[in-house]
């Protein structure tokens, strides 16, 4: 049989304030790794941005990621999404370049057939951070403030008057949805398959350095990951890799981690994932 050998890689975080140059020096060390151990696709999950969250690219940051994104596609495909530090819209420019191989970095969820750089397919599902606070405002965009009511009073709408816990269910019901519609895409295509999505996995262990904070956004369990169906998922987000695996209905779960050490107390080995698929 042949086989797809994958670089999965996460959480890079070009920032310029924090350790530039060893950001850069570990970047190059990947590429040429990869090269070295001829990779044949490579896959990020997220976090492309600086670590303070939500802030959008300086002009050399930008730059330095589009160098990265081409190193790597000159050797072979690469396939990203988007991360809670990632400003929406901020990576489609990214999309743009003119590359050697295809370069793709998901900003919604996404299915896209690679095409490894040894002419074998593979399908990789993607699933950028997802914002509980985007759907319920949704929700309360519906509730018939635009015929003039006040929030909640609109007897015409089925979420007026909604509590906070049957928004917090619908908010839930609709990514249940995004993960079965992903799964369904897959079998489809019925490939070799690796799901990618920035997350937090309720059951996951953090670097003793890396700040969390609970409660802003969707705690995604493994029964929600199961629903995909991939043959491995890979999962950007918490900077520790070494102990957060995990198997679901026999298909492998795990953490990428960081490559490199992005706050005190992370002190545990770096690395990123190596993935062989037999076709």
């Amino acid at each position: 049989m042949a086989k797809i050998k994958i670089a999965i890689i996460s959480d890079t975080h070009d920032d310029i304030n924090s350790r530039w140059e060893e950001t850069q020096r570990v970047k190059a060390w990947f590429v040429q790794d990869i090269k070295d151990r001829q990779v044949n696709a490579a896959l990020h999950c997220g976090d492309f941005g600086p670590l303070v969250p939500i802030r959008q690219f300086k002009p050399i940051e930008r730059l330095a990621v589009a160098h990265f994104g081409k190193a790597i596609t000159d050797h072979c495909p690469f396939t990203g999404v988007k991360g809670n530090h990632d400003v929406f819209m901020d990576l489609a420019i990214f999309n743009e370049l003119a590359t050697k191989f295809p370069l793709r970095i998901m900003e919604t969820p996404d299915v896209q057939v690679v095409t490894a750089n040894n002419g074998q397919k593979f399908a990789v599902a993607g699933m950028p951070w997802p914002v509980k606070g985007e759907l319920i405002a949704r929700l309360d965009a519906l509730c018939g403030c635009e015929q003039g009511q006040k929030r909640g009073e609109c007897k015409a709408c089925e979420n007026a008057g909604l509590s906070p816990d049957q928004k917090e269910q619908i908010t839930a019901d609709l990514m249940r949805n995004v993960f079965l519609g992903l799964g369904a895409r897959l079998r489809a295509l019925d490939m070799p398959s690796v799901f990618i999505m920035h997350a937090m996995v309720r059951e996951a262990r953090v670097s003793t350095g890396q700040p969390i904070a609970p409660g802003q956004d969707f705690e995604i369990g493994q029964d929600y990951l199961g629903l995909v169906g991939a043959d491995f998922t890979a999962l950007g987000h918490v900077h520790l890799g070494e102990g957060n695996e995990w198997t679901w209905n026999g298909a492998s779960i795990a953490y990428v981690g960081s490559p490199r050490r992005t706050n005190f107390g992370e002190r545990e080995t770096k690395s990123y994932i190596l993935l062989e698929i037999e076709t």
